[in-house]
C-alpha cells in the first residue's frame, strides 16, 4: 500500500516538473474562460498530455509584468474564489509512512502550485528564476480532470505521454515507448521517448530496425558509465537558484549513455542517442530507472 502511494505522489510530480522552452504569443483567450491570467501574461504554447488515462492540457506563459512569487499570490486570491481548492503537497508527503522530504524535495514543491475543484485538477509550475537572460517570468498552466485517488498502480500508465504525433515518420519507435517532447522545423526534427527498458535492449532494437527506414549506420559509440553522487552531483551547475543543500540526499545515480549514428542515399542523418539514468534509492518507482531516447533527424543542406 505504501508503495502504491509513493507511485501516485510521483505521478503527481511527474506532471508538475514538466516544463518547455518559451516562444510568446497572445495569451487573450484564456481570459474568457475561469482561469485568470495575472497581467502582461503572453502565451507561448499548448500541449496535450496523457497520464493514467486522463489528458491534462498544458499552456505555457510568459510574463515581464510579475515575478513568481506574485503570480503564486495572484492564484492563491484569485482561486479560491473561482470554486478552486489549493492541495499541500508539502503536508501530504510529510504525512505518508517512511516519506522524507529533504530540501531538494521541498525545493521542487515550492515552486509549484496545485488546486482541485472536484475532478478538475490545476497546477502550475514555474521555470526556475534566472533559467533565461530576458528578465521574464515562465510559468505553465496545465488542466484537466483527474481523480487522484483513483490513479492506476501500474507505473507505464502513470507515464505522462506527450499526444502530439511527428509529421514525419523518420525512424521506428521503441515498442511502448512514450514521447516526452517533440521539435519540428521544415528540414529537421527532435523527437524525445523514454522507456523502462535498459539501454541495450534499445540499441539493439534500433541497429535492427532503422534500416527499413532506410538508413544505415555509420558509427556508434560504446556505451559510457558513470555514477554522481550528492557529493560530486553539481547542482550548481544545472539549478543555480537551488539550494547549496539541493542535492538528492546520499543518492547515487548511475548515468549510462550511448549514440548511433545513422545517414541515407539522401545526404540525411539522423542520430540516435540513447540515455539511462538509474538510482539506488528510488528503485521500485516510476523514477528508479528511466531510459531516454532523443530521435535527432537533420535533413541534407542545400
Amino acid at each position: 500500500m505504501v508503495r502504491g502511494c509513493n507511485i501516485k505522489i510521483i505521478a503527481i510530480l511527474s506532471i508538475v516538473i514538466l516544463t518547455c522552452a518559451i516562444n510568446t504569443l497572445n495569451a487573450a483567450w484564456w481570459e474568457k474562460k475561469d482561469i485568470p491570467l495575472p497581467a502582461g501574461a503572453e502565451e507561448a504554447r499548448q500541449e496535450t498530455r496523457r497520464i493514467g488515462g486522463s489528458e491534462l492540457t498544458f499552456t505555457y506563459y510568459a510574463t515581464s509584468q510579475e515575478n513568481a512569487g506574485s503570480i503564486k499570490s495572484f492564484y492563491r486570491l484569485r482561486l479560491p474564489d473561482l470554486g478552486w481548492k489549493e492541495k499541500e503537497l508539502i503536508k501530504d508527503l510529510q504525512q505518508m509512512p517512511n516519506m522524507q522530504v529533504n530540501s531538494g524535495l521541498k525545493n521542487a514543491l515550492e515552486q509549484n502550485l496545485m488546486f482541485e475543484k472536484g475532478t478538475d485538477l490545476l497546477i502550475i509550475n514555474f521555470m526556475p528564476e534566472g533559467a533565461f537572460n530576458d528578465g521574464k517570468t515562465r510559468f505553465a498552466i496545465a488542466r484537466g480532470k483527474m481523480d487522484l485517488k483513483a490513479l492506476p498502480s501500474d507505473e507505464k500508465k502513470l507515464m505522462p505521454e506527450l499526444l502530439t504525433k511527428p509529421k514525419r515518420e523518420v525512424s521506428p519507435v521503441y515498442p511502448d515507448a512514450k514521447l516526452v517532447n517533440l521539435s519540428e522545423e521544415d528540414n529537421s526534427s527532435q523527437a524525445s521517448y523514454y522507456t523502462k527498458d535498459d539501454i541495450e535492449s534499445v540499441s539493439k532494437f534500433y541497429k535492427e530496425k532503422m534500416p527499413g527506414f532506410g538508413w544505415a549506420l555509420a558509427e556508434e559509440k560504446p556505451v559510457k558509465e558513470t555514477v554522481n553522487t550528492a557529493n560530486n552531483l553539481d547542482m550548481a551547475k544545472y539549478c543555480p537558484n537551488c539550494p547549496k543543500d539541493a542535492n538528492l540526499d546520499t543518492a547515487s545515480i548511475k548515468t549510462k549513455i550511448t549514440e548511433l549514428d545513422f545517414s541515407n542515399n539522401k545526404g540525411d542523418s539522423c542520430g540516435i542517442v540513447i540515455s539511462s539514468q538509474s538510482s539506488a534509492q528510488a528503485q521500485g518507482s516510476l523514477f528508479g530507472s528511466m531510459t531516454i531516447i532523443l530521435v535527432n533527424y537533420e535533413g541534407k543542406k542545400g
